[in-house]
């Protein structure tokens, strides 16, 4: 887990009745992430020092206050050193929280034992090329779970947006292979498997409450490519080929052009697939997640 940055100052609010009178707010900054709450105190705006956060003068209301101020920023301190020794979630929200009195311990499923049950089912319902990509943006929270918590864990109930902005940045900045950085699309579409995870989690298996990352956006951009027109196909066919290798992929790709035929299916065609009529046309047959027929 990196360093804990962990800050509390105090700030004044005008007060909507009297533009010259301010509330005091307590603000925690944990991680750059940053909570409020209100002191319950009220002092005259030109009292204010906001160098030193603390009441101008000397005055038995001014001291009192200050006093008060210094009670609550050692007590939110000593909050925020029982949860990092407690081990716990420690955030802006949990230090608040904790602070006022509404630090609950927290239960249900956590992050991990979601991830290997979802392999554990799925692996065996999906093709291998396509859990493939799974298993990889599952290695991806394992390792951003280990960098970010101590415990290398978390529970389903904390994540949230945050978690899925931390976790798109640890993506985007701690490849798996150095030498082989994930960015664009890739980026989009491990954030994409991430929701659906948590997607099944919360409606399937009614682990979680809800799924508070559903609304997050990573969105992908759609690549434009030109059309191939008959000229290009042409010139591409009599294009003669010395690499045997070149011209077995040339082939396969002029197949799939003409017959509309996805690579797989080109590569998996055998004679069993092509059915000949009385009239001598020959139809190809084949089962697909949506099945066609293709005149030759």
């Amino acid at each position: 887990m990196g360093t804990t940055t962990f800050a509390i100052s105090f700030l004044t609010r005008k007060c909507k009745g009297d533009k010259k009178r301010a509330d005091i707010y307590a603000r925690i900054t944990v991680n750059g992430e940053q909570k409020e709450s209100s002191v319950k105190e009220q002092i005259l705006i030109s009292s204010w020092d906001s160098r030193k956060n603390r009441v101008r003068g000397n005055t038995i209301e001014a001291r009192s206050i200050n006093e008060h101020l210094d009670n609550i920023w050692q007590s939110v301190k000593n909050k925020y050193r029982k949860l990092v020794d407690d081990n716990k979630l420690v955030t802006a929200e949990t230090v608040r929280n904790a602070y006022l009195g509404l630090q609950t311990e927290l239960k249900g499923h956590k992050m991990l034992e979601l991830l290997e049950y979802y392999k554990k089912i799925w692996e065996f319902k999906l093709k291998n090329g396509g859990f493939k990509n799974y298993k990889t943006t599952i290695k991806y929270l394992q390792l951003f779970l280990s960098h970010q918590f101590e415990s290398g864990d978390v529970y389903l109930s904390q994540i949230d947006g945050q978690f899925a902005t931390n976790f798109e940045h640890y993506i985007r900045t701690r490849p798996i292979k150095e030498h082989d950085p994930c960015k664009g699309n890739g980026v989009g579409k491990h954030i994409q498997r991430f929701k659906r995870i948590l997607n099944w989690a919360a409606n399937d298996l009614g682990w979680m409450k809800e799924n508070q990352c559903s609304h997050y956006s990573c969105p992908l951009k759609k690549s434009k490519r030109r059309k191939l027109d008959m000229t290009d196909l042409i010139k591409l066919e009599t294009k003669d080929c010395v690499d045997p290798t070149l011209c077995y992929v040339k082939e396969l790709f002029l197949n799939s052009c003409y017959t509309g035929l996805a690579f797989a299916d080109a590569m998996a065609l055998s004679e069993h697939d092509f059915e000949w009529n009385l009239d001598g046309v020959v139809w190809c047959k084949m089962y697909r997640t949506k099945s066609f027929e293709v005149k030759i």
